[in-house]
């Protein structure tokens, strides 16, 4: 679970610094748009992926 709060301020982070990119130089607002959602997207995966292995680890070990 801890892991999963991590995760978020992650990516509360990225959004952060995503928001303030593309205030400074909105004609660049395109491509920063669309690395934010792949960096995004492989957080997120990483956050899954946890959850899931740690689903799998509480069946078999109880």
């Amino acid at each position: 679970m801890v892991a999963l709060v991590r995760e978020l301020d992650k990516v509360i982070l990225i959004l952060g610094e995503t928001i303030e990119v593309i205030a400074r130089n909105p004609e660049a607002g395109d491509q920063v748009r669309t690395l934010f959602i792949i960096g995004n997207a492989i957080t997120e995966s990483g956050t899954i992926y946890a959850l899931v292995i740690a689903i799998i680890l509480a069946f078999v070990v109880a």
